[in-house]
């Protein structure tokens, strides 16, 4: 096991680590599901704490957070495109494509199709991540995913 990687180069283990974190988060959210839980309670369960211990204040702006979380996709989610629309300190948005939290790749769904998820529950329990999390730092987080597969991320300051 060691050595086949060490044959691999440091962007096929970057993909191997991100397809674990992928496989070990949807296997979380398919146990909840199955245990009777909805991916909007399994969200807040996981994301409910620690926003202001990660990002290190209690109020950040919109596009201090923004662009904080753009970082975490680009290094985290293999071919992820970030696009920022507006980034001021009241409102915030980014456009992300090729990719989100929930997949990536040419079978972006593979992981939640292998775990007996939807589309629709993966995105349930992914909004609802963004929106406990923000809520612990002073922002309201949405999710609105788009008809090409692109998902757009909102952070207002109410």
């Amino acid at each position: 096991m060691a050595n086949e990687q060490e044959q691999l180069n440091p962007e096929q283990l970057w993909r191997e680590v991100a397809r674990g974190r992928l496989y070990f988060e949807m296997g979380g959210l398919s146990f909840a599901v199955k245990k009777g839980a909805t991916p909007t309670e399994f969200g807040l369960h996981v994301w409910g704490h620690g926003a202001v211990a990660v990002v290190g204040k209690p109020d950040p702006t919109a596009s201090e957070y923004m662009l904080s979380e753009g970082k975490e996709h680009i290094k985290f989610i293999p071919d992820i495109q970030v696009n920022y629309d507006y980034l001021e300190d009241d409102r915030a948005q980014m456009t992300i494509s090729n990719g989100c939290w929930g997949g990536f790749g040419k079978k972006r769904w593979r992981s939640a199709n292998y775990w007996g998820l939807s589309q629709e529950q993966v995105c349930e329990y992914c909004h609802e991540c963004y929106r406990a999390w923000g809520e612990q730092i002073g922002l309201t987080i949405g999710t609105h995913p788009q008809e090409d597969g692109s998902c757009q991320i909102r952070a207002t300051r109410p």
